[in-house]
């Protein structure tokens, strides 16, 4: 698919591929590093731990888990999209 596209003449919408890899330490620490993540002093962390890696065993292909964004422009607005949330 073209990443640039014409609609009603008026425009262009332009789809940039901004997807993240990582490996499994890479995946951990970024999930960890979110303001929202539980951290190692609360109580169900050990659990919280466990279910990281089950999801990076769950979606990883030769150990690389690559998370689908998507930056989306036209004219001056451009907005990031992840599809697994549309």
């Amino acid at each position: 698919m073209n990443n640039t596209t014409r609609f009603d003449g008026k425009g262009e919408i332009f789809r940039a591929d901004n997807s993240q890899s990582y490996d499994r330490q890479g995946y951990i620490n970024r999930v960890l590093s979110s303001s929202y993540s539980l951290r190692e002093s609360d109580e169900r962390y050990a659990e919280y731990s466990k279910e990281i890696n089950i999801i990076f065993d769950t979606f990883a292909v030769n150990g690389t888990l690559t998370v689908p964004i998507y930056k989306v422009s036209c004219g001056n607005k451009t907005v990031s999209l992840n599809p697994t949330h549309c």
